[in-house]
Formats: structure tokens, C-alpha cells, sequence
């Protein structure tokens, strides 16, 4: 993958991860994490796993699900459906769907 397209990942990563967490991206810090965000507790989680399922088009597993605890964690969930060129546009469309904080997620 180019520098061009790992800072697209990276910063499609950054805009999952704020919009789940209903904040700024520019409020993440340098390496954001479950650790490291007061906002990221376990409903947010569901937030940022729900958003990233949408944006790969697919379900994680649970091994996946108990790992994306960071950005970098995230990028890597990316990465390995090969960045966000290859996760287009639809990427970004997906943010829109998701549950405003303090609903209830759609489970199905």
C-alpha cells in the first residue's frame, strides 16, 4: 500500500472512530484508545464496532470485536480489507446510519 493510501486508511479510521464516538476527530488525541477516551466505554464500543462492521460490509468475529480497542486496531481492520480505496466511498456513506448516543443499536 502507497503513503497516500495508509493515510487515507488511517484518516477514514479517524473519521469511524470520532463519528462512533460522537466526537471531533481532532479531540482523538494522537493515539487514541478504549484506555485513553472517557468517551469509549461499553456502549460506545458497540458505536465503533457496529461502525466499523459497516464500513468492511461484514460482521466481526468475536476475537475481532475484543481487539478494536484502538485507532491503530481499527486501521488494522482496514488494512486487511484492503484500505480505504478499496472500502470506497460507501465508507464514508455508513457513518450517517449510525445510532445516535444513548439509543439502543439496531441488533439483528
Amino acid at each position: 500500500m502507497t503513503a497516500t493510501g495508509v493515510n487515507a486508511t488511517a484518516a477514514l479510521a479517524r473519521d469511524v472512530l470520532a463519528a462512533a464516538l460522537e466526537v471531533e476527530a481532532a479531540e482523538l488525541g494522537p493515539a487514541p484508545s478504549i484506555e485513553t477516551l472517557p468517551a469509549w466505554d461499553s456502549l460506545a464500543h458497540v458505536r465503533v464496532v457496529l461502525a466499523v462492521e459497516g464500513v468492511i460490509g461484514r460482521e466481526l468475529d468475536p476475537d475481532a470485536v475484543a481487539g478494536l480497542v484502538s485507532l491503530a486496531a481499527i486501521v488494522q481492520a482496514f488494512d486487511a480489507q484492503g484500505g480505504a480505496a478499496a472500502l470506497g466511498k460507501a465508507a464514508k456513506d455508513d457513518l450517517a446510519t449510525l445510532p445516535a448516543r444513548g439509543t439502543s443499536p439496531r441488533i439483528t
